[in-house]
């Protein structure tokens, strides 16, 4: 190109009236331009124009020290720059270039503003994001500790259901007392008479004896029920017998007088536990010192060991023939017998039907109950 083409050069129209930036305006456009070559722009900018003025045939160096000049001036317009941009955020705005600074400032102020609103809504956004994440956490380890919630709870009703069942079991019942309960009543009287073994024989005269085992750790009375049977099988007669004061691991005897007429008559018997609970019984306690046969009877000497007196003792003698079979049987009693003392009771031989003596091979003697009404 030649130099007389109309190039337009815009650092020589910064220099013009028309340009806004003229008349004392320079400040403004070092400002920009400042700003523009602090981006590291300028360079490439020169680069680029001193290579365009190359190709036209333009004076490089010329435009080089005009731009260099320039920059320089703008440099030196920092400073003055800096001054009145105090100045002008003081609140004085008599500058002829407030205005177009103000604006400036104001379009810098919206533009921090607005990097400002952009920062919060992105830092609440994270923020309620951080919340719900955390909430979203918290609910996923509460949910996690639920099932451990639930099976400590199961495991404690099962020790509260265990413990109780282990005080039940040691718990003894006291079926001692008067206020029993139908049902313990009747549970109780089933064990005893599965302990209680009840045998009966027919002596010589006629009559019946019967034998109670007491293997219980409890005295009892025993109900006996006597049916006799005709010919034909049916009952033609029944005797109930109650059998007192039968003491806990004893054997007792006792003898039913039978009617002339059911003498000779089939019987079957059956019987009913009842539980003895108003007596101290002191068999064992009661010794027999010695027995001796004088006349027609035996005569036994009793004494009486405990520290207390005896309300009543029963003693009895049981005959055996030579086959071991029980043919006789006789029972003597005494009441109130005291601490240590001693007395002899007769027990006559055994006799048929017509009240003679019979013989017989052997005999026992024992003690059938004794016992004292317990102090209320």
């Amino acid at each position: 190109m030649n130099e007389d083409n109309n190039t337009t050069n815009p650092f020589e129209d910064a220099e013009t009236n028309d340009n806004p930036m003229s008349n004392g305006n320079e400040m403004d456009f070092s400002e920009s331009f400042s700003t523009f070559n602090s981006d590291n722009n300028f360079n490439n900018t020169y680069n680029y124009t001193s290579n365009d003025v190359n190709d036209n045939n333009q004076e490089g160096p010329s435009f080089f020290n005009q731009m260099m000049g320039m920059n320089n001036s703008f440099s030196n317009n920092n400073q003055e720059y800096d001054e009145k941009k105090e100045y002008n955020n003081q609140g004085f705005n008599n500058e002829p270039n407030s205005t177009f600074f103000n604006q400036m400032s104001n379009n810098n102020y919206d533009e921090s503003y607005r990097d400002m609103n952009e920062f919060n809504n992105t830092y609440n956004g994270e923020s309620s994001y951080s919340s719900q994440s955390k909430n979203k956490i918290d609910k996923n380890a509460i949910m996690q500790k639920v099932p451990i919630i639930v099976i400590i709870i199961i495991l404690i009703v099962l020790l509260i259901i265990l413990l109780k069942n282990v005080l039940d079991a040691t718990e003894t019942p006291d079926i001692k007392t008067e206020n029993n309960t139908t049902n313990q009543v009747e549970n109780d009287i089933d064990l005893l008479k599965k302990r209680t073994a009840i045998d009966t024989y027919k002596l010589v005269n006629g009559n019946i004896l019967i034998e109670v085992q007491n293997k219980n750790d409890e005295n009892i009375d025993v109900e006996v029920t006597i049916d006799y049977y005709g010919e034909q099988k049916n009952i033609l007669n029944t005797n109930k017998v109650i059998v007192k004061n039968i003491a806990a691991r004893s054997t007792y005897y006792e003898s039913v007088i039978v009617e002339p007429e059911y003498k000779n008559l089939s019987f079957e018997i059956t019987s009913n536990i009842i539980q003895n609970r108003f007596k101290e019984y002191y068999n064992k306690k009661v010794k027999i010192l010695n027995t001796a046969e004088e006349g027609e009877q035996l005569v036994t000497e009793i004494k009486n060991n405990t520290s207390s007196t005896m309300d009543y003792i029963n003693v009895y003698a049981v005959y055996y023939d030579d086959k071991e079979n029980i043919i006789g049987f006789y029972s003597n009693s005494t009441k109130n017998l005291a601490a240590d003392a001693t007395i002899k009771l007769n027990l006559g031989y055994p006799k048929d039907e017509t009240y003679k003596i019979i013989s017989f091979s052997k005999y026992e003697v024992g003690i059938n109950t004794a016992y004292s009404y317990k102090e209320k």
